[in-house]
């Protein structure tokens, strides 16, 4: 039952930890998403298309480079085509369906989207015109792999102090048991001297 007990605390524990690394990265990578947007809303909103902003490939790069886990960074217009990418030769090219997907159900404050077979993730918000129409999305695409290597180190680590702990408790139990079938017994008689 112990052991059953610590296995538990510690497989929740980790995917606490897990989800709390994995919203903190997401809400990290929220600042480059942000920064972005405002820019292109700007001019947006002044009539311009998406197409034609020109100081976007410069503000990708500087916003791509503010983070190491930041992979790329894409703006895509509502049919997903890539726009501006900090990737070379992904202009004009389609971003993954699942990245589309995620923008349609998207809330106006923005998506997210998490690969289940690898450590990335993506962020993304709507970019929207001076009439509220969206235009296309921004999205940044991030790696979780120091999220990863944490969330491994401290399921290593609860995993060790469960075992300990399985251990004690075991040794523990049979201490108890040994004295109550000691006593059950009696005590050995002393010889008199």
């Amino acid at each position: 039952m112990a052991a059953f007990g610590l296995g538990t605390a510690t497989a929740l524990s980790v995917l606490k930890f897990r989800s709390a690394a994995e919203a903190a990265a997401h809400a990290r990578m929220g600042v480059p998403v942000e920064a972005v947007r405002e820019a292109l809303q700007a001019a947006l909103g002044l009539g311009l298309p998406l197409a034609s902003a020109s100081a976007v490939p410069e503000l990708l790069a500087r916003e791509k480079a503010t983070d190491p886990a930041v992979q790329e960074i894409v703006v895509f217009d509502t049919e997903g085509g890539v726009q501006f990418s900090t990737a070379a030769g992904r202009v004009g090219q389609a971003v993954p369906a699942p990245w589309r997907q995620a923008a349609q159900r998207a809330s106006p404050s923005g998506w997210k989207w998490r690969d289940p077979d690898a450590a990335q993730a993506v962020a993304g918000a709507p970019l929207s015109n001076a009439f509220d129409l969206v235009q296309g999305q921004v999205a940044v695409h991030y790696a979780l792999h120091d999220e990863a290597a944490a969330v491994r180190a401290l399921a290593h680590r609860l995993a060790r102090h469960a075992a300990a702990a399985w251990l004690a408790t075991v040794l523990l139990v049979g201490a108890a048991l040994g004295a109550r079938r000691w006593r059950r017994r009696g005590a050995p008689a002393r010889s008199a001297t």
